[in-house]
């Protein structure tokens, strides 16, 4: 109401100080929805709907949705899609996957750097990864990144995020009875990787 006017007029410095105010907020309400949210993965409260998905479908979605953040840095992402990319998921839970991983992508790559999106077939499995040109992250962080509330990162990027979207990536691949994992080395980008079961006979 305040920002908006509608009790009286306010000064640009007014403005801006309601805008910090009302960006803090949305940021904390998103920590707390996605803190419930892993309470209810971990206690098994969300049923999975699962239906056969196209997964590169999803990951197109998911792209699709961060393209404007990925454009004002300059960040190009590819696409290495294979046939028969098919299997059984929540395709809204995936989707979440896709956009987290994207979405943590962009924020630590540089100006005019690149993101590939793909997926291999590995027996049973369907591997879906998502990797990027970003500065990498040491041996001993590697560990601990899908813990709740570790942000790895300088200020400007830490202040962007909650700490809590690799957590419920994982916890989401795990109800699948998948598994996700990171690649990476200081100075040569991250690869993000889940796999996910292939459906019979394909």
């Amino acid at each position: 109401l305040l920002n908006d006017g509608l009790v009286g007029e306010i000064s640009e410095r007014q403005k801006k100080l309601l805008a910090a105010s009302l960006a803090n907020v949305d940021r904390l309400a998103n920590i707390i929805n996605n803190l419930l949210d892993i309470s209810k993965i971990e206690s098994r409260s969300i049923e999975l709907r699962r239906r056969p998905a196209d997964l590169g479908a999803l990951a197109l979605k998911a792209i699709e949705l961060l393209k404007d953040l990925a454009d004002k840095k300059n960040i190009s992402i590819d696409t290495k899609l294979i046939s028969g990319d098919v299997t059984l998921v929540d395709p809204d839970q995936i989707l979440r996957v896709f956009i987290n991983l994207i979405d943590n992508a962009i924020k630590y790559t540089g100006e005019r750097g690149k993101i590939t999106v793909g997926f291999e077939v590995a027996g049973n499995e369907i591997k879906s990864y998502v990797g990027d040109t970003g500065p990498g992250i040491a041996k001993n962080d590697q560990s601990m990144i899908f813990e709740r509330f570790i942000r790895l990162g300088g200020a400007e990027t830490v202040a962007r995020g909650s700490g809590l979207g690799l957590s419920i990536c994982k916890a989401i691949v795990e109800m699948h009875k998948g598994l996700i994992w990171v690649e990476s080395e200081p100075g040569r980008g991250s690869k993000f990787i889940f796999t996910l079961p292939k459906i019979e006979g394909q």
